[in-house]
């Protein structure tokens, strides 16, 4: 793979790399890591769709020491749902580097897939059965029933905070547990929090008023180019500033390109787009940099 200078010292917060129960990848984590460092490329993350990415990411740096490489914990029902206990395994003696809140089996994705009639539907529907979720259940929320957070997402961000360096991610949590999420971490004392493709309307469809919220309370949007078409992606940049903005991939899916052509690929759209290089360093090198403490 050739090198693409803009890629040199960049970072993929978002990546997905097999193997991976019942979704071929387009690269393994080894093929991901050796790609990225053919390229220049500085780290990458690998989000979990189901089990622990750490073990792919130690196995990664262990394949292609050159290159840093970042796994996390999801907390969804397969590891026990907003589980304290599994976060503080994960994050002390695995080595995750974020912790993501529910993805599949968000109350949020549960309400909106099952509902129907949204684009994108068919594809999420198919995740959400293969993993024994039926039309009817309520799913994992992080807010009680009288307001304000669940003592266990309490007891998960204050493991996050006291383990420096950890990140807390919203993964599939509606915009408005999202910006609930920002809030009470930051006031944890969590350095860093994401929130993943917030801009695209399944699972998130954050509007604009929220993105520019989340940013305020000193939330990073994870923008991948699968969110919205390059105009309006370039255009929801453009209004909330590339300061609080990251861009990544979400790339490995089989059908797509390698996770770092992906990135070349996406650079180019919003260069194309109305992005200047400087703003794309900051969003795909400083940005990520920081968050993950490499700055």
């Amino acid at each position: 793979m050739s090198v693409f200078e803009a890629l040199r010292g960049a970072v993929d917060l978002h990546m997905h790399v097999g193997p991976e129960l019942g979704e071929p990848r387009r690269v393994d984590f080894v093929e991901a890591a050796q790609q990225a460092h053919d390229v220049g490329m500085e780290a990458i993350v690998f989000k979990p769709l189901s089990f622990p990415t750490t073990d792919k990411a130690y196995g990664a740096m262990k394949a292609v020491p050159e290159i840093k490489v970042y796994g996390g914990i999801i907390l969804d029902w397969c590891i026990g749902g907003l589980n304290p206990k599994a976060v503080k395994v994960a994050v002390e003696q695995w080595g995750a580097k974020v912790v993501y809140f529910p993805l599949f089996c968000s109350a949020n994705i549960i309400r909106k897939i099952m509902g129907g009639g949204l684009p994108g539907q068919e594809t999420y529907e198919e995740r959400l059965r293969n993993i024994g979720i039926k039309s009817g259940e309520k799913g994992i929320t992080i807010l009680k029933q009288t307001g304000g957070i669940l003592p266990e997402v309490e007891e998960i961000l204050n493991i996050a905070a006291e383990n420096k360096g950890t990140i807390i991610d919203t993964a599939h949590l509606s915009p408005e547990e999202s910006l609930v999420l920002i809030e009470e971490a930051r006031k944890a004392g969590v350095e860093n929090v994401t929130v993943s493709h917030p801009a695209r309307p399944v699972p998130i469809g954050s509007n604009p008023e929220q993105l520019k919220e989340m940013a305020r309370k000193g939330g990073y949007l994870v923008y991948c180019p699968q969110d919205l078409d390059p105009k309006k992606l370039s255009e929801s940049i453009k209004a909330v500033g590339p300061k609080q903005i990251v861009m990544a991939t979400d790339g490995g899916i089989l059908i797509g390109p390698p996770p770092v052509e992906g990135l070349r690929m996406f650079v180019l759209s919003m260069r194309r787009n109305g992005i200047t290089e400087a703003e794309i360093d900051v969003m795909i090198k400083e940005n990520p940099k920081k968050i993950l403490g490499l700055k």
